[in-house]
């Protein structure tokens, strides 16, 4: 073998094995999911935490073929998802995770500490408010110092409400200001909102919270197709009674093309505040509720 057939068999090996190398580092890049598009939190970013109920947050993940750390230690992944301790964090905080190679992601969290305060925390933005935070019936309650007498209240209707009727309601807040449009409360998917709650009688709060919590029912029905969102099987009951529960419903009815969400979200408070005067004046919408609440959502 002459010289120079020597090094152009030497540089073809080294070029064999640069590009088993490449193929070999590509192919572990492509298997491995960078860590900020690996992991998933289960409870949104940015939510509130109330420590005293909530001592975990859960994470999903997509490739579990890479290790995971946190606070430098390894966390344990099974059926993709694993649960990390955050009882002891306060505030806003970073919960962040590392892989092998110390990339990392971060979620950001507003944690409850001693007696459920939250710090760095706006409830209503531009006011500082002393805010706090309580969960009752899975429910994370949100609130001030300022509407502190009216919380035990709100927990007392809370405890009368069907359980199949709080599938969809996630959260309570309650604002100590009126609504700029005087409103008492305002639902939006599966947080319902309250103004001013402390200011209205005890027969006022009930309609209002029940009230509430039916449209955040009424969500999830929709949602599962049980009901339309024309409410078209509704409208035959309430035809059958032969009128509106309430001047507000009749009233929204006439303004929104006859839709009866709110006909039935204060039929359903009435219902729950005294079943058997409402069974005795509306007695079709009685059994067509009673129906509803006998179902099962998952």
């Amino acid at each position: 073998m002459t010289y120079s057939n020597f090094f152009k068999g030497k540089r073809l090996l080294s070029s064999l094995i640069c590009l088993m190398m490449l193929v070999s580092i590509m192919s572990f890049a492509f298997a491995h999911t960078p860590i900020e598009y690996n992991i998933n939190p289960e409870t949104k970013e940015n939510s509130v935490i109330d420590t005293k109920a909530q001592k975990k947050l859960s994470f999903t993940v997509i490739d579990t073929s890479s290790p995971i750390f946190y606070n430098e230690k390894k966390v344990n992944i099974k059926n993709n998802s694993f649960s990390v301790d955050v009882s002891k964090l306060s505030g806003k905080t970073e919960v962040t995770f590392t892989d092998e190679f110390q990339n990392s992601v971060s979620f950001n969290y507003n944690f409850s500490a001693k007696g459920g305060r939250l710090l760095d925390y706006e409830l209503v933005e531009g006011r500082d408010l002393n805010t706090y935070i309580t969960t009752v019936k899975g429910i994370k309650i949100i609130y001030t110092d300022r509407e502190k007498s009216a919380l035990s209240k709100l927990k007392s209707y809370m405890n009368k409400v069907p359980k199949n009727m709080l599938i969809n309601l996630k959260e309570i807040k309650m604002i100590p200001y009126s609504n700029t449009v005087n409103i008492a409360g305002t639902t939006k998917d599966s947080t319902i909102t309250l103004y001013n709650f402390s200011k209205y009688s005890k027969a006022t709060q009930k309609n209002i919270i029940y009230h509430e919590v039916t449209h955040t029912w009424a969500n999830k029905l929709i949602d599962k197709k049980i009901i339309d969102y024309s409410y078209s099987d509704y409208n035959e009951v309430v035809n059958t009674d032969g009128n509106f529960v309430s001047g507000y419903a009749k009233d929204f009815a006439s303004g929104h093309n006859g839709k009866l969400s709110e006909d039935f979200a204060d039929s359903v408070a009435f219902y729950i505040i005294n079943k058997s005067s409402f069974i005795k004046q509306y007695p079709n919408r009685a059994v067509y509720i009673k129906g509803l609440l006998n179902i099962k959502i998952q």
